[in-house]
This record gives structure tokens, C-alpha cells and sequence, in this order.
């Protein structure tokens, strides 16, 4: 109800744009709930309490409980967003590099810089990705932790130490586990990923197993944990129009489409001016795994799949709040 006032009162006065750029570098909304509930109770107490009575997002509440906003010393709410910009950049790096290890550094650093931009170009609001600390925490840092989640599993595949092995095995567990506390869109997206990557490891390989077993364990463990928090009942029993499959899966469907459509031109433009890149990446496929085999039903189940993944990226906010998904989930 202040932040209400403090927007009307802003606005009134012909303040409304100075105000709105103070929501890229000044605390608002939940910033202040999360910094009133955490010195009311206690760190650890808040954090109890959260999880009964607010939501299963653990790791979330955590990091935004464990830094009390203090007007007096902005200092680390306004160093975030720039912590946030680079380490996204070189989680998509990194994932670039595990991905494709034969291609240059020259255009490893150009095909990141590609997928950064259209990330960047796309963005339905810059200020929930990396600015509003309960917004960038939530999504942003789930999005950085979820590709440098994929990079370690890539690359513990190809190691042979056993030492190795058993460290990037712990470390990433510790990142799904921590990925999946931050968000509910994060929680199906690495469930869905882990599970599948897990299934076709072992149905491929005859060695290495244990580890992916691991990773998949605490991936499904820390799913039960957060969505079986009370406190997710309770944040949505003032949702009136939750729990309606049929409404959520017909706007899941249609905002996937929207949004497809949406994407589709500037990744076709990029694709005709960076055509000689994407030439020697795919020259790199062809050399590294065999393709022989995929035929073209294969490319249309895959279309159907990834547009079922992203339909099922929107269903939760559809179900569980009655609407569309906010900003910040969509980023």
C-alpha cells in the first residue's frame, strides 16, 4: 500500500518518469516485504515461516532474506544487476564451450554473443531480469545456474578421473539443487532435462552411470521438497481462478504460439548475417557425432517436443494463479 501511495504521489507531481527509473537502481514491492519479514523473525525463523506459509521457493527466500535492504547503503542492491549481466554471459559461454570444445575461442565468443543479444532483444522488461532484486534473484540467477547446471553435466561425461568425476557429480547436485528452489518454471525445465539426459545415458552407456543417477536423485528430491511446501497452498488460496486444466492448457498452447511467432524474425535475420558462423558450427556437429541416422520424422517430433516444452514452461502460472505468467517468469 505505500509503494501505491508513492507511485500516485510521483506521479501526480510529474515525477512518473523519474519514478520509474528509480525501479532500475532503488528497492520496491517485495523488497521491502522480504527485508521487514527477516528482521521481524529472524533469518532462520523467516525462512521456516516462508516455506509454511508462503511458497517452496528456498533458495529464493534465502538470498532474499539474508541482505536486509537498508536505504542507508544501497551498495550490494545496486552491484546485483551488474553480478547478474556478466556471470549470465559466461554461463552461456561456458555452455558454448562444453558443447562445441573444437570450435574457436573467437567464435565461441561471437555465438554467445549472438544468443545474449536475442535474449537482450526479446526481454519483455529489462527490470524484472536484472534490476528488481526479487525479480532477478528469483529467475535471472535460476537461468545463469540452470546453464552452468547443463555445462557440468556435459562436462562430467567426458571425464575419465574418478576424483573429477565424483566433484563435478557433487557439484552439479548442488546446482540443481539450488536452481530448483529459486522457481517453479527452473524446476520443470532442469526435471525435464535431467530426467531425459539421465534416461538416454543409460540406455546409451554401460559405464558412468552412478553419476547421473545422483544428479537425478537429488534432482526429483528437491522437486518433492519445494512443491510439497504448505506454504504453496496458501499463496495460492487467494487465486480464484486456479486448478482449471483445460483454461491452462489452452492459454499455455496459445501463448507458446504467440511467442514463437514473435521470436521467429530477428533469429532469421541473425541466422542470414551470421550464416559462415553457423556453417563451421554445424561442420563440427557433422564431424564430432554421427547423423546418419535421423530421418525427417525426427526433426518434426523434435518440433513437437520443444513446443510441448515450452507450453509447459507457461502451464504453471496458468494453473496455479489463473493467468498469464508475469514478466519476470517470461524472461
Amino acid at each position: 500500500q505505500a509503494e501505491d501511495g508513492i507511485r500516485d504521489l510521483v506521479r501526480s507531481r510529474g515525477l512518473g518518469d523519474v519514478y520509474k527509473r528509480q525501479l532500475y537502481n532503488h528497492p520496491a514491492s517485495d523488497d521491502y516485504c522480504y527485508t521487514n519479514f527477516v528482521r521481524d523473525n529472524g533469518l532462520w525463523a523467516a525462512q521456516v515461516k516462508n516455506y509454511f506459509i508462503w511458497t517452496g521457493r528456498f533458495t529464493a527466500t534465502f538470498l532474499l532474506t539474508v541482505d536486509p535492504i537498508s536505504l542507508e547503503d544501497l551498495t550490494s542492491y545496486r552491484v546485483l544487476p551488474i553480478v547478474l549481466i556478466i556471470f549470465f554471459g559466461i554461463s552461456i559461454f561456458i555452455l558454448i564451450k562444453t558443447l562445441f570444445p573444437g570450435l574457436s575461442k573467437k567464435n565461441r565468443f561471437l555465438l554467445s554473443f549472438l544468443i545474449y543479444f536475442l535474449y537482450l532483444y526479446y526481454l519483455p522488461n529489462t527490470a524484472e531480469a536484472f534490476y528488481w532484486r526479487a525479480g532477478s534473484i528469483t529467475y535471472q540467477l535460476a537461468s545463469i545456474l540452470s546453464l552452468f547446471l547443463f555445462a557440468s553435466i556435459r562436462h562430467l561425461q567426458q571425464l575419465e578421473s574418478v576424483k573429477k568425476r565424483i566433484a563435478f557429480t557433487l557439484l552439479a547436485s548442488f546446482l540443481a539443487v539450488l536452481a530448483i528452489g529459486l522457481n517453479e518454471t527452473s524446476m520443470i525445465i532442469i526435471l525435464v532435462v535431467v530426467f531425459l539426459w539421465s534416461t538416454a545415458w543409460f540406455w546409451l552407456r554401460k559405464k558412468k552411470r552412478f553419476e547421473m543417477a545422483v544428479i537425478l536423485f537429488f534432482t526429483i528430491a528437491t522437486t518433492i521438497f519445494a512443491v510439497a511446501a504448505p506454504g504453496n497452498a496458501v499463496r495460492m488460496a487467494s487465486k480464484p481462478e486456479k486448478f482449471q486444466f483445460l483454461f491452462s492448457l489452452g492459454g499455455a498452447v496459445k501463448m507458446t504460439l504467440i511467442s514463437i511467432l514473435e521470436w521467429i524474425p530477428m533469429p532469421v535475420l541473425l541466422f542470414a548475417l551470421f550464416s559462415p558462423l553457423l556453417i563451421r558450427v554445424a561442420h563440427q556437429i557433422r564431424t564430432r557425432y554421427d547423423l546418419h541416422w535421423i530421418k525427417f520424422w525426427h526433426l518434426i517430433v523434435y518440433g513437437i517436443f520443444l513446443f510441448s516444452f515450452i507450453a509447459l514452461c507457461f502451464f504453471p502460472s496458468f494453473w496455479s494463479q489463473g493467468g498469464r505468467p508475469p514478466y519476470r517468469t517470461i524472461n
